[in-house]
This record gives C-alpha cells, sequence and structure tokens, in this order.
C-alpha cells in the first residue's frame, strides 16, 4: 500500500472515530436534557415552582450506583434506626440489625446514636424521619412496585412487614439507572422549590410533604453516588 494511500485511510478512520465520539456526546447531552424535561413538565402540571437555569444531572453512563448489598444493608440500617428513634424501642432495632447481620453497616452517626443512653430527645427527632429515606431505596431493589409522590409520610409498618420477611425472601431486581436518575432529577428539583420556601422566597409547592422529600433526596443521591460520599457525608444539594 503506497504512503498516500495509507494516509488517506488512516484520515479517514480519525474522523470516523471523531464523529463517533461526537454522536455518543449528543447522545449523552440528549439524555440529560430529556430528562430535566420531563420532570419540569411534571412539575408545570402539578404546579409546583421550578427554575429552568437549575442544571441538568449526570447521564446514565456517568453513573455508578452503589451494589445491591449494599442497598439492601443501608436500607436495614436506615430502617432499624429509624424504629428505634420512633417508638424509643432499642431491642426492636437490634433485632431487625441483627436478622439482616448489618449492625457493622451502621454510620458512626447511627451508631453513636444507639449507643447513647438514654436515646436523645432530638435526635430522636432527627431520625424518626429515615423511613422516608428506606422508601426510595427499596424501590430501587424493586421492594416496592412504585415510588409515591412524596406528599405523605410513609406507613412504618409497610417497610417492617418487608424486613420482617428475612433476608432473600423479597425478589429483588436492581432497577435501571436511568428510571434511578429520572427520580433523582424529580426530586432535587422538587426539593429546590422546598428549600425556596424556606429561605422565604415565593413559591409554589402544593402536595409536597417536606420532611419526605429531602430525606428522600439524601437517599437518592447516596445511591448515584454523587460526591462519592459515605451516607453521614451526603448531601441534597440544590
Amino acid at each position: 500500500m503506497s504512503a498516500s494511500r495509507r494516509e488517506v485511510l488512516e484520515a479517514v478512520s480519525a474522523l470516523c472515530a471523531a464523529a463517533v465520539c461526537a454522536c455518543a456526546k449528543a447522545a449523552t447531552l440528549d439524555e440529560g436534557a430529556a430528562r430535566k424535561a420531563r420532570s419540569i413538565a411534571l412539575l408545570r402540571a402539578k404546579g409546583i415552582s421550578y427554575l429552568q437555569g437549575l442544571p441538568q444531572l449526570e447521564t446514565s453512563a456517568e453513573v455508578h450506583l452503589r451494589s445491591q448489598d449494599e442497598i439492601i444493608q443501608r436500607s436495614v440500617c436506615l430502617f432499624g434506626v429509624a424504629l428505634a428513634a420512633a417508638d424509643n424501642d432499642l431491642e426492636s432495632a437490634r433485632k431487625v440489625l441483627g436478622a439482616w447481620g448489618a449492625d457493622l453497616s451502621l454510620s458512626p452517626n447511627e451508631r453513636r446514636f444507639l449507643a447513647a443512653r438514654p436515646l436523645p430527645e432530638a435526635a430522636r427527632a432527627d431520625f424518626s424521619w429515615r423511613f422516608e429515606a428506606v422508601v426510595p431505596l427499596l424501590w430501587a431493589l424493586g421492594w416496592l412496585e412504585a415510588l409515591p409522590f412524596p406528599s405523605v409520610p410513609v406507613d412504618p409498618q409497610s417497610l417492617k412487614q418487608l424486613f420482617d420477611a428475612g433476608p432473600g425472601r423479597n425478589p429483588t431486581r436492581l432497577r435501571d439507572v436511568g428510571d434511578i436518575l429520572d427520580q433523582t432529577d424529580l426530586i432535587y428539583r422538587l426539593d429546590w422549590a422546598l428549600v425556596e420556601v424556606r429561605v422565604g422566597r415565593p413559591a409554589k409547592v402544593p402536595d409536597l410533604n417536606p420532611d419526605v422529600v429531602p430525606e428522600r433526596h439524601r437517599a437518592l443521591n447516596w445511591l448515584i453516588r454523587y460526591g462519592d460520599e459515605d451516607w453521614d457525608d451526603v448531601t441534597a444539594d440544590t
């Protein structure tokens, strides 16, 4: 093959590779933009305030979800500490944690809370809301068929039935990363509206529970490794 012919083939090959990269980048941008548009359409339909300039999230190709085992263990820990906080019942919490072998998966803050005697009232009020963080994680595992709109708190008894079944009893199939990002994008925008209200700015937030939304936001951010932080350090930035 002559040098000139080889040079032409190499140039064509380079152009093709560049075109493929450009197409992949465009598809990535389209995914994030489409997800943002769907979230905003839902907010508009519900009469909830939104910020058009709020950035879109990472795409499916850029996100590495927590493992199935990590999600199960985190769910058990959250449920256990919420149970202890809500009912002031350490025995039931320890029973759940022990049955699922989750004692070693407790975060430092959770471990300190459960070790306190008596359980601090202020901390109990905070940790009791962790039931709401459990909900999106169980949905991601396929233990819940749907993730309801964050209007009202979950019934803890409905969660307890799932954990009481014991390890290996609930059919588990981790949802597609795209579906999880859809919910993360939505909760991100819902939380923004609630933050606007908290800081005294005018915003419409009908049918939103201001305690449920931040817990879900934090759990979903942990799930997609936002900031790649451990549980105690995960934030719900807006």
